[in-house]
């Protein structure tokens, strides 16, 4: 049985694809060279203000145009979950961006099409030690809750300092969970996990960009970070 992780609630990344000019070209193409990437306290600086406070991770794929300078003229070609600014941030942090003016196998790049995934994240595996299991690969979602989704959940005068689930679900054949259970809660006694467990409806995987199958199971977090009266 597969077992995947996401973690929804320090780490972020930016991961680049080759490059690919517009006109269709050989197997040997060559390769975007980077010179500068994003650093810690861009993803900090961009990552949406709604979506940090209730623990909600994102990943944003960029379709990017490299210009004169070896700067990259951006858009977003694909966001998730949508709606909750991942995709403005993603843009907001392009301009750090800084490729080479050639190719690896050097060739001009100015004009060429460059594809990167920009991923917010607030947890690593690390931080939670070994009640994960043998839970590694990350999930791509399909559909996940929104705010208003998470404040209804939240119980009335709950965690002050914010609260931290980890569910372990069975995937469905539609890419929903079911048979879903609570691993480990944070602060405990305090409702978390029941809240985590009411919105466990609302998240469907990818089921194929995650390499996942029904009956395989998921552990995520779900947390809500420092809001409540």
């Amino acid at each position: 049985m597969k077992r995947a992780l996401a973690a929804l609630a320090l780490a972020c990344a930016a991961q680049d694809a080759a490059a690919q000019p517009m006109q269709p070209e050989s197997a040997s193409d060559g390769r975007a060279q980077w010179l500068e990437r994003p650093q810690g306290e861009d993803f900090v600086r961009t990552y949406p203000t709604d979506a940090l406070a209730y623990g909600l991770e994102g990943r944003v794929a960029l379709e990017c145009r490299v210009v004169a300078g070896g700067k990259a003229a951006c858009g977003v070609s694909q966001e998730f979950p949508p709606g909750w600014g991942f995709g403005r941030g993603a843009l907001d942090i392009s301009p750090t961006f800084r490729l080479a003016e050639t190719l690896s196998d050097g060739r001009p790049a100015i004009g060429a099409v460059v594809r990167t995934t920009i991923s917010y994240r607030q947890h690593s595996r690390e931080d939670f030690g070994p009640d994960i299991g043998d839970a590694t690969a990350a999930v791509i979602w399909r559909a996940a809750p929104s705010a208003s989704d998470y404040a209804l959940a939240q119980p009335e005068g709950s965690w002050a300092a914010g609260g931290l689930a980890l569910l372990r679900c069975v995937v469905a054949a539609d890419g929903r969970f079911e048979r879903c259970g609570v691993v480990r809660e944070e602060p405990e006694d305090r409702g978390v996990g029941a809240a985590a467990m009411r919105l466990s409806p609302r998240f469907q995987v990818a089921m194929a960009e995650t390499g996942l199958s029904a009956g395989d199971e998921v552990a995520f977090f779900v947390s809500w970070l420092g809001i409540g009266p």
